[in-house]
């Protein structure tokens, strides 16, 4: 007896045109709506002003780049007095690219001082983000409903292909239910598959190269995990 699986697909809705017909009946789609601003307000804690002016991605960026700049404020500068949180942002969406409408246009944020330019932003840094989300997944009605679908899915052993807009969490969500499956499950393995156009049918199932065994070079089959997977006997 073969080991069971389950396949989750995920793809935007561009992608989702270039899938054939008969791939597609082949699995139940489930479309994801992009979060409305009430959802992006309770995510990230930025008003409407922000949120309308900015997408989803930029507005995480900005919720880092905020807590980044209390971590320097504090410790950096020695202080505990706290900045006002519409400085903090103000600060984050003109790092991020965006300015205040409110500011005068024409007015540069560098200027020079004894010969060295400088920007009259303090907190201007070299910040590379970290996906925040991936261990603090907020709960809207969205992500709700979605963990709902996938878990039923998973459950019953339908395949699905989630579809929606970028920055909507199918990836995570996806990861965070086959997971916790994978807890309760006997610790069975999940296994990520990004397809492409230039993906291979060896890139799935593996390929014949040089293989480093005992010190000694062989030319020899290696699988994928996803072969090993499929063909496992229980």
């Amino acid at each position: 007896m073969k080991t069971k699986f389950r396949i989750i697909a995920l793809c935007s809705l561009e992608d989702i045109n270039k899938i054939s017909e008969a791939i597609k009946s082949r699995f139940n789609i489930i479309t994801v709506k992009k979060y409305t601003n009430k959802e992006v307000q309770e995510i990230t804690g930025f008003s409407d002003n922000y949120v309308e002016k900015f997408d989803f991605h930029k507005l995480i960026l900005m919720k880092s780049i905020i807590e980044k700049i209390k971590t320097i404020h504090s410790r950096d500068r020695n202080t505990s007095e706290e900045i006002p949180r519409e400085i903090l942002e103000e600060q984050a969406a003109r790092i991020v690219g965006k300015e205040d409408p409110e500011r005068q246009n024409g007015i540069t944020p560098l200027k020079l001082e004894n010969g060295i330019l400088k920007s009259d932003n303090d907190y201007i840094l070299s910040f590379s983000s970290s996906d925040l989300t991936k261990t603090n997944i907020v709960f809207t009605k969205t992500t709700q409903t979605m963990c709902d679908r996938i878990f039923s899915a998973l459950s019953l052993d339908i395949p699905i292909i989630i579809r929606g807009p970028s920055g909507t969490g199918k990836s995570l969500v996806a990861d965070y239910v086959a997971n916790l499956m994978q807890d309760f499950a006997n610790k069975q393995n999940v296994i990520r598959i990004q397809l492409s156009g230039s993906t291979t049918v060896e890139d799935l199932f593996g390929r014949y190269s040089i293989k480093n065994d005992n010190e000694s070079n062989t030319f020899d089959y290696i699988p994928t995990k996803l072969f090993n997977a499929v063909s496992e006997k229980s």
